[in-house]
Formats: structure tokens, sequence, C-alpha cells
């Protein structure tokens, strides 16, 4: 195997187990009921779905808004994986900066 290929499918293979932890983490943030309901998003049928990136960024992008946690740790953690999944990868590394 080539080391393009390699570096292809692995890739593949990392952005696949990102989403998937995208998806728990962002089904586990505590949300207020109302707030939940109100952000009106439906969940993709599951991670082989097509449409999971395009909606895991959309909720992300709702969240990035409101999202709150006294816990600074958590808050930090949490953060920088919702700034991955909106795309804003260098303040994803800012906020993983901090957290150190």
């Amino acid at each position: 195997m080539s080391a393009v290929r390699h570096r292809e499918r692995h890739g593949r293979g990392a952005a696949r187990r990102l989403s998937l932890w995208l998806v728990m983490l962002l089904l586990a943030l505590p949300l207020p009921r109302a707030m939940a309901e109100g952000f009106g998003f439906t969940a993709p049928s599951g991670p082989q779905d097509p449409q999971l990136p395009a909606a895991m960024r959309d909720l992300a992008e709702r969240m990035l808004l409101v999202y709150e946690d006294p816990d600074i740790q958590r808050y930090l953690d949490n953060l920088s994986a919702l700034q991955l999944a909106v795309g804003d990868e260098r303040a994803a590394f800012d906020t993983r900066r901090a957290l150190r």
C-alpha cells in the first residue's frame, strides 16, 4: 500500500472517529429541556449518514452561542470540541493550549 493511500485511509478513519466522538459529546452535554427543544435539531440516522458532518457543524454553531459550564476544565475541553466541529481549528488549538 502506498504511503499516500495509507494516509488517506487513516485520515478517513480518524475523521470518522472524531465525528463519532463529537456526536457522543454533543448528545451528552447538559442542556436545559426548553433549550434542547428550541434547537430544532434532527439527529442524523447514524454515523454513516452523509448529512452527519453538516448536522454536527450546525448543532455545534448553535451550541457555541449558549454553552456554559462552571467547571473551567470541562468548559474548555467541550469548547475545543465544539470549535473543531464548526471547523475553527485555530480557536480549538488556542482553547486546548489554555487547558494546559
